[in-house]
């Protein structure tokens, strides 16, 4: 008998995993009605749905709930002296100690900074005590978190951001029923590193149960603003692990905020809505229904894209409707999976998502492109190739016919290049009050004073139409083009750097631009030694500009002057003056 009940539920487990995904809705109405992200956790002793606050329109709630999977019905927790009003707080509950616990949130214009537990909520004297009070550290007040209350015992908060700033800080606090204990700083990230998340907010993120794939993980949100630069919505994934460092996974096939994420079994996590297509920063998305589930398999590291069943009668749960947001998500079950899904604007209904990955998996059709990746694109191919290019061409092989209009051609396509990059930058949707954005000011100064130094320089012979200076003026000239310039180019390739990971590109993009770049500067080594030895003479500028079509040359003939002739040019120039002073 016992054998066959253990069959029977072996059955039972492999046709809810085998099955495809499927929302059903679990409640009759009631309850605490629809409302934005709501603090929630599960109680799996009781199969309880816990909810605290959220927001409706421009009302804010501080009441607390508890759903009863058996029974399907809402019940109001009667306590006195609740958190305040807020809604996207950070919350879990604890199995271990029977606590509800929540922090941060948002009653704009105040945030929140503390934390919460609610002692015996389904019994006779439910309270909420504050625990953080006599903490001898904290954090800035914010909201838009990751997070939350992890198997270790740790509350977690990470990243989120307030009214002027992103944060990218993370701090815990050990869980107790009392006051005392402290919050504790375990990590800090870098606006420019490469390998850990940028500051941001309204980010999704899940508590993991196995602890080998890290403490909780992080996807997307907003990181452009707050005196951060970066994508808005956010593409890249991120689990903290047992060693408070944070480690990159691939990329979501959409990118997102406002969604939500959660535990699937033991090693995957479900993504599910979200919305970007209505931020400033996106050119072309793909928009997503709410039938689309993503999975992130944590042993192969791997997202793929599922269609889930939709339960009828529920406005906004149609494959025609755009994907639900504002929500929030909590397991209910690990084996066989099951999580469960309150708020956002699905009219308060409960929901549960059960099934799996089964099928075929949505392979292709995600499409996402962006202003800040046409503005990375343009900037690099001015700043990275044209200019760099030309430069290097003119400097070291102008005793050729092609090294002039080749620098001039490179030069001019390189600024227009740069010209676009820049307005793109506009359309990013944030502020120009972070380095990346300063310097690109600086660079992008620098580069359009160069045509127009050019126009106005002086001419030995006959002056520049535009130039009313003497010709003994031009060694001003010829400084402000060469410092000018090579400074443009160097700090144009800082920020280039910079970029790749505001981007949030992988590493392997910034080993392959460095490289690139590395190359470049050891081409200058490489001929300025060759210069020394004589290999590659010191020619002066005039020597090109004989090669330019007529309507040119009749500018430019004798435009430049070389200060540092140090070599006549070579035979094959044939009657080419050997100085620009002619």
């Amino acid at each position: 008998m016992i054998i066959l009940k253990a069959f029977l539920l072996t059955c039972i487990c492999w046709q809810a995993i085998s099955a495809p995904f499927r929302w059903e809705v679990l409640d009759n109405g009631g309850g605490p009605g629809a409302r934005d992200r709501p603090a929630i956790g599960y109680d799996p002793i009781r199969r309880n749905l816990i909810s605290f606050g959220g927001r409706s329109g421009g009302s804010l709630f501080q009441d607390t709930w508890y759903f009863n999977l058996d029974s399907q019905t809402w019940t109001l927790v009667n306590v006195a002296n609740p958190p305040a009003a807020r809604f996207d707080a950070i919350s879990g509950y604890d199995v271990a100690t029977g606590l509800f616990a929540i922090s941060t949130g948002d009653a704009a214009p105040v945030f929140f900074n503390d934390l919460w537990v609610l002692v015996d909520y389904a019994g006779p004297n439910p309270q909420w005590r504050r625990i953080d009070a006599q903490s001898t550290r904290s954090f800035k007040p914010r909201y838009g978190c990751g997070g939350g209350l992890s198997p270790d015992g740790y509350f977690y908060i990470t990243h989120g951001f307030s009214s002027g700033t992103r944060y990218s800080d993370t701090f815990r606090f050990r869980l107790s029923a009392t006051s005392g204990g402290s919050w504790e700083e375990v990590a800090k990230t870098f606006q420019y590193g490469i390998n850990e998340p940028h500051g941001r907010c309204l980010v999704s993120n899940a508590i993991l149960p196995d602890r080998r794939f890290g403490k909780f993980i992080m996807f997307g949100g907003c990181a452009n603003g707050g005196r951060h630069g970066g994508p808005c919505p956010a593409y890249d994934t991120w689990t903290f692990d047992q060693s408070m460092n944070w480690q990159r996974q691939a990329d979501a096939p959409v990118p997102t905020q406002y969604g939500d994420l959660a535990a699937w079994g033991t090693n995957k996590v479900i993504m599910y809505g979200g919305n970007g297509g209505n931020l400033a920063q996106p050119i072309s998305i793909t928009d997503q229904t709410p039938a689309d589930v993503h999975v992130l398999d944590l042993n192969t590291n791997d997202w793929e894209s599922y269609k889930a069943e939709l339960p009828s009668g529920v406005p906004g749960l149609t494959p025609q409707s755009s994907a639900i947001a504002f929500h929030r998500m909590v397991v209910a079950s690990t084996n066989p999976p099951a999580v469960l899904l309150f708020g956002g604007r699905i009219n308060g209904h409960v929901l549960m998502l059960t099934g799996g990955p089964s099928g075929s998996p949505i392979s292709s059709g995600w499409f996402y492109f962006s202003w800040i990746w046409l503005h990375g694109i343009f900037m690099f191919a001015a700043w990275g190739l044209c200019l760099p290019i030309g430069a290097f061409i003119f400097r070291y092989f102008r005793h050729k016919k092609f090294a002039w209009p080749a620098h001039l051609a490179l030069q001019s396509i390189g600024l227009v290049f740069s010209i676009v990059g820049f307005i793109a930058s506009f359309y990013t949707g944030g502020r120009f009050d972070f380095a990346h954005a300063y310097i690109g000011i600086i660079v992008f100064i620098l580069g359009c004073l160069q045509p127009i130094n050019a126009a106005f320089r002086c001419h030995p012979r006959g002056r520049n139409f535009l130039c009313k200076i003497d010709y003994g003026k031009r060694y001003i000239f010829n400084a402000f083009h060469q410092i000018g310039g090579r400074a443009a180019l160097l700090l144009g390739i800082v920020n280039i750097m910079l970029g790749i990971p505001l981007a949030q590109l992988q590493v392997g993009w910034l080993i392959g631009v460095g490289v690139w770049f590395a190359v470049l500067i050891l081409g200058h080594f490489v001929c300025e030694l060759l210069r020394m030895r004589g290999v590659l003479p010191r020619i002066p500028r005039s020597y090109n500009e004989l090669y330019l079509p007529g309507p040119l040359k009749k500018l430019h003939t004798h435009a430049h002057r070389d200060e540092d002739l140090i070599a006549a040019p070579p035979k094959e120039a044939g009657s080419a003056p050997t100085t620009g002073d002619h």
